[in-house]
């Protein structure tokens, strides 16, 4: 597993605010199969920073239920708890695309410009490219 696979995002909240703050501590989702170890290498490798500690957890998935009998779960995934040493810091403020970004913004999108696949058109653009997709739900943009 690489970097991108093993970190998916860092969680930005107020209890995680305040460890930030005050202990040095961020919270980051991690791939389940990941270990410690892991974890570490690539909180170093793309954040450029020095860790001191990982604590890991398992949370369960929720159980889901909308506008039907039947109910669904969200995924279990893993919480790691990185500890920085004393100096160093992970900037979470970014800007994409003009915007600020929110705490559940990947860290694969923030790492790397969104592919030029993924960007949307119009349809008579996306008429003359192979592979394009209709929008579900509401007309307008098409994806390719």
């Amino acid at each position: 597993m690489n970097s991108f696979e093993i970190i998916r995002t860092v969680r930005l909240t107020e209890k995680g605010t305040r460890q930030g703050e005050k202990y040095n501590q961020y919270t980051v989702m991690a791939d389940p199969r990941a270990n410690k170890m892991q974890i570490r290498a690539a909180v170093q490798e793309l954040f450029k920073v020095k860790v001191t500690r990982v604590n890991t957890l398992n949370v369960r998935g929720k159980l889901r239920r909308q506008r039907t009998k039947q109910a669904g779960r969200s995924l279990n995934w893993k919480k790691a708890i990185v500890t920085l040493k004393e100096g160093d810091k992970i900037v979470l403020t970014l800007a994409i695309r003009g915007r600020a970004a929110n705490g559940a913004a990947s860290v694969r999108r923030v790492a790397a410009e969104t592919a030029a696949h993924h960007r949307r058109q119009t349809r008579a653009e996306a008429l003359s490219v192979p592979g394009c997709r209709p929008p579900r739900g509401r007309p307008g943009r098409w994806f390719c």
